[in-house]
């Protein structure tokens, strides 16, 4: 009796795990069908005039087997369109020299389909190229540093004009010593230097309480001094005996964008 018991107790579990088992396959929900759904999330993307590499967002529901995401742009200066990553297409702007804002858009095509985004660049308030050097003097050491050697530059449009329309930027920066067997020549340390707020002297900085634009008018009047603020990089390569700095800067009127291209020889101070 008590086999017979165990037997049929043994059926009725068999028949419960066999029951669980079907329901977990049969009532699973249908596959999601449909037809593709593509839909450019950023269709408005805002860029710095000094350009680089971007992206925008898509959304894309029920994806078609075999279909591509084509992104093109009639304008040059948007290119190198990449859509490896999910969801995003990335982008390359080069940097508006044009002196005005510009605006190019950017066509999506997926699977016959074609979408859309504008990409809206600003521009520097005055792109300037600098003719040398008012001043190129090096400090040497910082005070209490072992480490940190001190530049200061002035950039000047022109070299001949001293006080009729010219532009000054003076650009007080920190970076690593100058090599004592190279003293007869002395530039400036390879790098890219940020604008240093907090005047902290650190190597790769340059310091905004000694960091300012001034210039004079055609007139020979004094535009007036304005020190640098918020946004500042220089950027410093050198080429053999020549060098090639970008300094871009925010300053009441907009971003200024200076470039200068050729020989420094700073004075010992």
């Amino acid at each position: 009796m008590i086999m017979k018991n165990m037997i049929k107790s043994l059926a009725i579990v068999a028949s419960l795990i066999f029951g669980m088992a079907f329901c977990a396959v049969s009532c699973q929900e249908e596959p999601v069908t449909g037809p593709a759904e593509f839909s450019i999330v950023d269709t408005n993307v805002e860029v710095p005039a000094e350009g680089g590499e971007f992206s925008v967002t898509y959304s894309l529901e029920n994806p078609v087997l075999g279909e591509e995401i084509v992104p093109t742009c009639q304008d040059s200066w948007v290119s190198g369109f990449h859509t490896l990553k999910a969801y995003e297409i990335t982008f390359t702007v080069t940097e508006n020299m044009t002196g005005t804002p510009r605006e190019a858009v950017v066509n999506v095509e997926y699977n016959g389909d074609t979408y859309s985004f504008t990409i809206s660049q600003g521009a520097y308030a005055t792109s300037t190229e600098a003719e040398g050097f008012q001043t190129a003097l090096y400090y040497g050491m910082v005070p209490g540093s072992e480490t940190v050697a001190n530049y200061f530059i002035i950039l000047t449009s022109n070299l001949d004009s001293g006080t009729k329309d010219v532009e000054y930027y003076a650009i007080d920066l920190y970076g690593s010593p100058w090599p004592e067997d190279s003293m007869d020549a002395i530039g400036i340390p390879t790098g890219t230097y940020s604008l240093d707020m907090e005047n902290s002297l650190a190597a790769g900085t340059f310091a905004a309480e000694n960091s300012y634009y001034f210039g004079y008018d055609e007139n020979g009047e004094l535009i007036d001094t304005q020190y640098f603020s918020s946004t500042g990089t220089l950027e410093v390569v050198r080429d053999g005996e020549n060098y090639n700095l970008k300094l871009i800067v925010e300053l009441a009127d907009g971003l200024h964008s200076v470039t200068y291209s050729g020989p420094i020889n700073l004075d010992v101070l």
